[in-house]
This record gives structure tokens, C-alpha cells and sequence, in this order.
């Protein structure tokens, strides 16, 4: 997949590992709280496939900020994704920093995601 700069400048390529679990990402401008936090309200879809993690650019920048602060690199970025995207329909949230802030205090969503409550 190539990469463009805001001048249609080729700057990189991104090359899929197809060992790993794909991720889709949708950054919007505009915050949609509980409907881009919680996406089982808005999307029908097989049961094998996940759901995207989408994110306003506000909501990016600051998880970026707090990885930066806290030393996340390309892995913790990942494992917190493929643990986020499990999350839809189990736990709300109208605010995806949420999300983030309990991810980092308690290193991942087992407490959350193995919990008998429905």
C-alpha cells in the first residue's frame, strides 16, 4: 500500500504481514462518541470478521502523546488495537481515550474482556 504526502508525494510503502490479524482504521475530523466508540450500534457483520477501530484526529494525537510519554512502540500500538477492536458491544464508552487510559493502567482489557457480564 503506497503512502502519499499532502503534495501526492510517494513517501513509503506499508507491506501487510499475513501472520497478523488485519486492522482497519478510520480517523474522522469530528468526535461521534458512543457510535465510533462502540460500532456493534452501527455495523452489521460477519462473525469472523472484526470490527474497525475508529478514532477522531484529536482523540489520536493524544493516544500518541501518552504512548510517546509512556514508550510505546509499534508493538504496544499493536497489541493495544487487536485487544480495542475486541471490545465493541461488550463495554461502552463514549469516549475513546477512555479506552486508552484503562488500557494503559492495567495493561491490556483481560479484566474487561473476561468478565461474565453481558
Amino acid at each position: 500500500m503506497p503512502l502519499y504526502d499532502a503534495r501526492s508525494r510517494d513517501v513509503g510503502r506499508l507491506l501487510p504481514d499475513p501472520s497478523k490479524l488485519p486492522i482497519a482504521v478510520c480517523v474522522t475530523r469530528d468526535d461521534f462518541g458512543s457510535l465510533a466508540t462502540n460500532l456493534a450500534l452501527l455495523l452489521e457483520k460477519d462473525t469472523a470478521d472484526s470490527y474497525p477501530w475508529a478514532v477522531n484526529i484529536i482523540d489520536l494525537s493524544n493516544l500518541a502523546e501518552a504512548g510517546s510519554y509512556f514508550n510505546w512502540g509499534p508493538a504496544e500500538f499493536r497489541k493495544y488495537l487487536e485487544q480495542r477492536i475486541m471490545l465493541h458491544g461488550k463495554v461502552f464508552s463514549d469516549d475513546d481515550l477512555d479506552y486508552a487510559g484503562y488500557f494503559m493502567m492495567h495493561d491490556g482489557f483481560d479484566s474487561a474482556t473476561n468478565t461474565q457480564a453481558d
